[in-house]
């Protein structure tokens, strides 16, 4: 009778401190700040993005004759992301101008947004002249 009644107060005294660590691992959980693992994913979506822009053409072509192909380019971006893209030219270092900025139709401000430049160079040429014009382009994304 006294092997017996030991035995259950180890399986009681078992049972109750592994609820008690449970609970405890929960409430702790719950209330560590963890790290948004997504924000560097969005940046290094952000350089890809005018990666490919720079690499296709878009910005030099937008630059020159409109936005149209960087706004079908950000409408298609995925859903829970949202962006804008301003380019500026950087011709004169005293006064950067603005030449435009597009951003992906329904989208909102995000509050916590990631930025990443890429810079391009555009060369005229005039009989046997040539020009070139320094832009840079800068691309806000946040999720939505």
């Amino acid at each position: 009778m006294k092997k017996g009644f030991i035995f259950t107060i180890d399986a009681l005294a078992a049972i109750l401190s592994t609820f008690i660590f449970i609970t405890i691992s929960f409430w702790y959980f719950s209330h560590v700040q963890t790290l948004n693992w997504n924000d560097p994913a969005l940046y290094q979506f952000t350089q890809d993005s005018l990666a490919v822009l720079d690499m296709n053409g878009d910005l030099i072509r937008d630059t020159q004759i409109g936005n149209a192909s960087i706004q079908q380019f950000l409408n298609s971006m995925p859903g829970n992301i949202c962006g804008s893209i301003s380019v500026y030219n950087m011709t004169n270092d005293n006064n950067p101008l603005h030449d435009f900025t597009v951003t992906k139709a329904n989208c909102q401000q995000g509050k916590k947004t990631t930025i990443a430049r890429r810079s391009f160079a555009i060369n005229y040429r005039t009989g046997n002249r040539v020009t070139v014009m320094y832009h840079y382009a800068q691309m806000e994304a946040w999720f939505t």
